[in-house]
């Protein structure tokens, strides 16, 4: 399954508080529990835990066991959080650059740094991450740095005052610096 339907359907099945709770419950049981057992300790109904359990299952967060039990699934959030932040842009990029941890959280640049030194590492890093173009619009450009960052006019600021992107004279165009 691709990793963005993976994570809409964990998503999906956390979505409402009672099947989080049974959950939680499930990921703290070391061994599989019967229904019967989970429904009188989680004081749920067995029809309604059934009906609970079957978005945690399907989303691999629970899993069905011999002998009508239930036990918490293979997927770890852990690893499914680890993989989307492989996918950004700039995920990764602390384990190589551990300096960049506190401007950089989940792949995300959350600020520019004030320190000039890692402020030029970071803007490196991005200008780098940014793919092969001639010519780039604004909205191309936003869209680009959309995934690399929330405060999208900050950081195109910093790209084309260092010098790594020029904007037209009419700020209509950038091209690499």
């Amino acid at each position: 399954m691709p990793l963005g339907a993976e994570l809409a359907s964990v998503l999906r099945a956390l979505s409402s508080t009672r099947r989080t709770h049974v959950w939680l419950w499930l990921r703290d049981r070391e061994h599989p529990v019967a229904i019967a057992e989970a429904a009188r300790e989680l004081g749920i109904p067995p029809r309604h835990l059934q009906r609970d359990l079957s978005p945690l299952v399907d989303a691999g967060l629970a899993r069905w066991a011999p002998g009508a039990r239930v036990a918490v699934g293979p997927l770890s959030l852990t690893e499914l959080a680890d993989r989307a932040e492989a996918l950004q842009p700039l995920g990764g990029v602390v384990a190589d650059h551990p300096r960049l941890e506190t401007v950089i959280r989940t792949g995300i640049v959350e600020r520019v740094p004030p320190d000039a030194e890692l402020r030029e590492e970071l803007l490196d890093l991005v200008s780098a991450a940014l793919p092969a173009f001639d010519v780039l619009d604004e909205p191309q450009l936003n869209a680009l740095l959309e995934e690399m960052t929330s405060d999208v006019p900050l950081l195109r600021r910093w790209l084309v005052d260092t010098g790594r992107l020029t904007r037209s004279a009419d700020g209509s165009e950038y091209r690499r610096g």
